[in-house]
């Protein structure tokens, strides 16, 4: 399976981030003669999905270069604080400084989580959606074929799928082992919080 991932700022209220399922996933097969029978191949599958993120949401304000050289001894202390406790922690907060590409990072997380129970998924998708025949006599070519075999059990199959992967988001949309969301934001500031050592160190 593969997926298509998009970035965004459609946040909902009292967040800086989501991590969310852009439709159902999109198939296409073809069907095949094997033997005595017709089969069906799955030629390609996709699924959407999409991080958004959105500092100002919660009255953020992005870190950038510029700040850090324009601040006085105070301001980077400020900075630098907001940093380190906003990375430390799984909950959003109002206010201060952060960085657009911890929120990402953190939903990165949410990401990998949940495509690693869509492929799951998709295995057992995939093998009963090919498991599926009809006698080679039951059609001429393989477009009735297909049309014949794309019938209620594949769409029920798909149906099914698609049930389950929302479940998949919405399961991992936790903060189960809130120690790999940390580790992915402290990652992500810690360039900047470089930046602010180097400037702190020439304050008085």
């Amino acid at each position: 399976m593969s997926y298509i991932g998009l970035l965004g700022n459609s946040v909902e209220t009292g967040q800086i981030g989501n991590y969310k399922k852009v439709g159902n996933l999109a198939v296409t097969s073809e069907a095949y003669c094997d033997g005595s029978v017709w089969r069906l191949k799955l030629t390609s599958a996709t699924l959407t999905d999409r991080i958004n993120v959105d500092l100002s949401n919660l009255g953020n304000t992005q870190i950038t270069s510029g700040m850090i050289s324009a601040a006085n001894c105070t301001a980077l202390n400020t900075m630098k604080n907001d940093l380190i406790s906003k990375s430390n922690s799984v909950t959003a907060t109002f206010g201060g400084y952060y960085d657009e590409a911890a929120v990402i990072a953190h939903e990165e997380v949410h990401r990998g989580r949940t495509r690693f129970d869509h492929n799951a998924l998709f295995t057992s998708y995939k093998t009963a959606i090919e498991s599926f025949t009809i006698p080679l006599s039951t059609a001429s070519n393989q477009s009735t074929a297909r049309s014949i075999l794309q019938g209620s059990a594949y769409n029920l199959e798909l149906s099914n799928f698609n049930s389950e992967s929302t479940l998949a988001f919405s399961f991992n949309a936790s903060h189960l082992v809130s120690t790999d969301f940390i580790n992915a934001q402290v990652d992500a500031v810690q360039h900047w919080i470089t930046d602010i050592n180097a400037r702190l160190a020439l304050c008085p």
